[in-house]
């Protein structure tokens, strides 16, 4: 029954699972160290994946910052992320569009998916987050696998410039 000016949508047949978008949004708040800019972390970031990921995965990263995730002796690209450098100007964001890869499922959406390292609050704290993901993974095994080494890889990083923190207050002390 449809009220005045409402039209009557009919359910769906369609299963829960398959109904349901499965966008990936993840935001991380890090720390930065005193006088360092989004920018710079992101930076870091480019420079510290491969060291951190130089067993299991190879990452390539060129001189246009733009990334690449790979498996040893596989050429072709797990994920990319590539630079955006008309949408970097600030030096307190700095943005990488996840461009394709087996990872990614390319398909009409919203928004463009994107890597964003946002500094906030005026200066220290730091957000990293996904936007706009469609990962190819079933949403299930997603959660337990790509979602999981996600946020390991992003709590390492925040290990990471924590430790050149102390690093930069230590140098400063002496």
């Amino acid at each position: 029954m449809a009220r005045a000016g409402f039209a009557v949508k009919p359910l769906t047949s369609r299963p829960w699972w398959k109904s349901r978008q499965c966008d990936v949004r993840s935001v991380q708040r890090m720390t930065l160290p005193p006088g360092r800019s989004a920018r710079w972390a992101a930076e870091q970031y480019s420079a510290w994946l491969p060291r951190f990921f130089r067993v299991l995965l190879r990452v390539d990263v060129d001189p246009r910052r733009n990334v690449r995730f790979r498996l040893p002796f596989c050429p072709v690209p797990l994920l990319e992320l590539t630079f955006a450098h008309e949408r970097n100007q600030e030096t307190s964001r700095q943005v990488f569009f996840l461009t394709g890869g087996l990872a990614q499922r390319v398909i009409q959406t919203t928004g463009r998916p994107r890597l964003e390292f946002r500094q906030v609050l005026g200066g220290t704290p730091l957000l990293v987050a996904i936007h706009d993901y469609r990962p190819t993974l079933p949403w299930p095994l997603y959660n337990m696998t790509q979602a999981r080494l996600h946020l390991w890889v992003m709590r390492a990083f925040a290990r990471h410039l924590a430790g050149l923190q102390l690093q930069d207050s230590s140098q400063k002390l002496t």
